[in-house]
């Protein structure tokens, strides 16, 4: 919770930069530059050991696919908004007219939306059907694509779009993570769920931008959140089938949600407290404690 809290904040609020800074010259990367080279001294300094890593049992991929299609395919849509979100959004602002500091405040909203979300989606996913919450947050992604497309030229609009849309689709890749990990047998690879789903957003992330990078080339800016509404309904009416293919799992064998970014590298598993559980669930690896995705 920590790592989020610090991680969304930080991305978040460093969006307002464009606003109390000119951007033409290279000042505002040399002070990016400056801030993550400072982040390496308390690393350098910390006397704690490197975790050690974890080999992956082959075909895992194919494992997850078979056992939680639904989890895969909400990582691919996730790594397809979100790649598409941080690669056309303030493109898509400055396109549409607004200055610079508008733009970071724009953007900005959305991700202190999706920080703001964290915690009452996590809370609703623990007492629901997962499956169904998937499905109603990528809906809700498609109603805020929609919103913004008529509310973008105005500035309190276009805001609350973006609010909307940060808080619905930052959290569809966490919650597919914890409906994976209802799925697992006892004794189930967290890790190997984790690396799966990863590169499942990994090819999302790839594509978003590709696909509606080019359709933002031939029909405008308007094409970004067209792109992301179409990508948020086949993944809804996809959840809508599962939900139809397989019982509800009682809540008491549901593993807690645990809501992590899907950027986080595949060697922090050990930040998930999941990976701690040896009882009814799944079993953790053995020590040392392996790295991998929080979920």
């Amino acid at each position: 919770a920590a790592y989020l809290t610090v991680n969304f904040a930080a991305i978040g609020f460093g969006q307002l930069m464009l606003g109390v800074y000119p951007v033409a010259g290279a000042d505002l990367f040399l002070l990016a530059g400056l801030l993550v080279t400072a982040s390496i001294v308390p690393i350098a300094l910390t006397r704690a050991t490197a975790p050690a890593p974890h080999g992956l049992e082959a075909g895992v991929g194919a494992q997850v696919l078979s056992t939680s299609p639904l989890a895969v395919v909400g990582a691919l849509t996730s790594g397809l908004l979100l790649g598409t979100f941080y690669s056309l959004a303030p493109l898509f602002a400055a396109r549409i007219g607004f200055p610079a500091e508008s733009v970071g405040l724009i953007v900005s909203s959305a991700i202190i939306g999706a920080l703001v979300a964290q915690a009452p989606i996590g809370w609703i996913s623990d007492l629901m059907d997962r499956r169904a919450l998937i499905v109603i947050l990528s809906v809700l992604v498609a109603a805020s694509s929609v919103a913004i497309l008529f509310l973008q030229h105005d500035f309190f609009g276009i805001v609350a779009g973006f609010v909307l849309f940060g808080m619905t689709a930052f959290a569809i890749y966490p919650v597919c993570l914890s409906h994976g990990a209802d799925q697992l047998p006892v004794g189930g690879d967290m890790l190997g769920l984790s690396a799966a789903l990863l590169a499942s957003y990994g090819v999302g992330a790839i594509l978003g931008p590709l696909i509606a990078g080019f359709a933002f080339q031939v029909a405008g800016p308007v094409a970004m959140f067209m792109f992301t509404a179409a990508a948020s309904i086949v993944a809804a009416m996809f959840g809508i089938w599962r939900m139809g293919r397989g019982p509800v799992i009682p809540p008491e064998d549901r593993l807690p949600f645990v809501g992590m970014p899907p950027q986080t590298q595949p060697t922090t598993v050990g930040l998930d407290p999941r990976s701690e559980r040896p009882d009814d669930v799944f079993v953790a690896p053995p020590s040392p404690p392996p790295g991998g995705t929080p979920g």
